[in-house]
């Protein structure tokens, strides 16, 4: 749990052997994620902010993913919000942005207040 990394991120495409490859949007790296129901649900394309665990060569989601859904909200729309819940990110950008811990505390409260998140269902196994 110690090797995580909260990122905006963009599905690319499918591995060729399982999972997605997804581009960190602030970091301008790629990153070969393992998750099942990610890679049966969505297309190449989609955006999302998400905690993401990197234990060996690939990745797995950390659970809560906010969807960036075009019709609802860009990613600038997004990141505007979150300036304004904390101005101070402002100044920052790419990897530094990314690993500032108040990116994800802004993402999650800006996709809470703004509805982004009405769209997400939780389930219990």
């Amino acid at each position: 749990m110690c090797h995580t990394r909260f990122s905006l991120w963009r599905i690319e495409r499918h591995h060729e052997t399982t999972g997605l490859i997804l581009r960190d949007l602030l970091r301008d790296e790629e990153v070969w994620l393992i998750d099942e129901a990610l890679a049966k649900n969505v297309r190449p394309g989609r955006k999302m902010a998400a905690r993401l665990i990197v234990p060996d060569r690939f990745a797995m989601t950390a659970r809560v993913i906010v969807p960036i859904i075009p019709a609802l909200m860009t990613r600038s729309e997004l990141m505007e919000e979150v300036f304004i819940r904390a101005p101070a990110l402002r100044s920052l950008q790419g990897k530094a942005l990314a690993e500032d811990p108040r990116l994800a505390i802004g993402i999650y409260r800006a996709a809470v207040a703004t509805g982004a998140m009405n769209f997400v269902r939780f389930k219990r196994k």
